[in-house]
């Protein structure tokens, strides 16, 4: 009886705390407590909701929603991808060594919107969400002539030699060797949909000015680093 208790307060907390929007997130009977120890430990004021957590002998490893859109957390993933150090001397070469196989390079007007650093938003349980990952996440950058693609290394670019406005909600742009699709998903967060022909798999983005539209998974490890959570995957289709 005294479990039954329980599981129901944390079902009605779950309800009040995530709304309408977050109603399929599975109920896991142990989080509020656990909830209250990381945000002690953390000293957390926001709200959290616990979706994955792993211990093994002294390590462990938690993964949680935050559901304020303007939380500490938003503000370290906004640093972490836009401070990124770089070796300019390798970033030019390899982009001159890419404009020696093209005969020229020109620069295309796109949105003011598309040219900026873009992250990733993973769904999971029908909501989209930004992740502050305790691993490295590979972002993009899109210029009026470059396509930018931002590994552990630093930047890779690649030349655009065109872009087709196929709709309003579909650009496609061409790099030298590589095909991205861009299709807005959600107009009013600037969620798209990114297909790049040298992977299997689709990507959610957004501009990096815009992280504070998505809640934010956040990612606590103490010498564990495994995610915890599955994401839906996206199969690229020409």
């Amino acid at each position: 009886m005294k479990h039954f208790s329980v599981l129901l307060l944390s079902l009605i907390s779950i309800v009040e705390l995530v709304g309408q929007n977050y109603k399929n997130l599975p109920i896991l009977d142990y989080n509020n407590r656990i909830a209250d120890s990381i945000k002690k430990e953390l000293k957390i004021e926001d709200s959290i909701y616990i979706i994955g957590k792993e211990y093994y002998d002294d390590t462990h490893s938690y993964e949680f929603i935050v559901f304020n859109k303007k939380s500490v957390f938003h503000e370290i993933l906004y640093k972490r991808f836009n401070n990124r150090q770089f070796d300019t001397v390798f970033f030019n070469n390899y982009y001159k060594s890419q404009h020696d196989t093209m005969a020229s390079i020109e620069k295309f007007s796109l949105s003011r919107k598309m040219i900026t650093k873009w992250v990733p938003v993973y769904k999971y349980f029908d909501e989209y969400y930004v992740y502050n990952d305790c691993e490295f996440q590979t972002i993009f950058e899109l210029t009026d002539s470059t396509f930018n693609t931002y590994y552990m290394d630093g930047p890779l670019p690649n030349p655009i030699k065109s872009v087709i406005n196929t709709n309003s909600s579909q650009t496609i742009i061409l790099a030298n060797n590589v095909k991205i699709r861009f299709e807005l998903i959600d107009k009013k967060r600037l969620l798209y949909m990114i297909c790049h022909s040298g992977r299997r798999d689709c990507s959610y983005f957004t501009p990096i000015s815009n992280l504070n539209e998505f809640c934010i998974i956040e990612h606590h490890c103490h010498d564990m680093s495994s995610n915890l959570v599955e994401f839906e995957r996206i199969e690229y289709k020409q």
